[in-house]
């Protein structure tokens, strides 16, 4: 398999956080980051701000989709877009919010905060930002790894 710009790693839990978080989202996956090139990528973690790191790829707890028919420019665009949101704290009030609305079911409620990231936030708005295909604009930012599959046209990368 080999790793493209844009392609977007699932990571399965290996921990309470991640199982929680699996959990909540009824996802096998409980966090998400943006290739940059094969060996790299962008992510957003708890404790740290957005940043470049290895991706030390594991078969066992990482999946790799790509966008449906994704061109080579929208690939670089993409991650050119998820550049622009490195070095940024993480976002806590984000993921109390996403819990409230997935826990409670209220559809429109978020604690999204201006200029922090969560990891799928920042897949959700380079993918956005780079015109790809959405399936709709609700929780523009505000969405799970799981809800990633919901509104694009994801393939695996075997």
């Amino acid at each position: 398999m080999r790793i493209q710009p844009g392609d977007i790693i699932f990571y399965k839990p290996v921990g309470f956080i991640g199982w929680f978080i699996s959990k909540l989202t009824k996802s096998k996956y409980s966090h998400v980051a943006l290739a940059i090139d094969s060996y790299n990528i962008i992510e957003a973690n708890r404790f740290i701000k957005s940043r470049i790191s290895n991706l030390g790829y594991v078969e066992d707890i990482h999946k790799v989709y790509r966008i449906e028919n994704i061109t080579e420019e929208q690939q670089y665009d993409v991650v050119s877009n998820a550049l622009t949101m490195l070095n940024v704290g993480y976002d806590y009030n984000q993921i109390i919010g996403l819990f409230i609305r997935l826990t409670f079911h209220k559809d429109g409620f978020s604690l999204n905060t201006a200029n922090k990231y969560i990891c799928s936030e920042i897949i959700d708005r380079a993918l956005y930002q780079s015109d790809i295909s959405r399936a709709d604009t609700n929780h523009l930012g505000d969405i799970t790894p799981q809800e990633l599959f919901e509104k694009y046209s994801l393939v695996q990368v075997k």
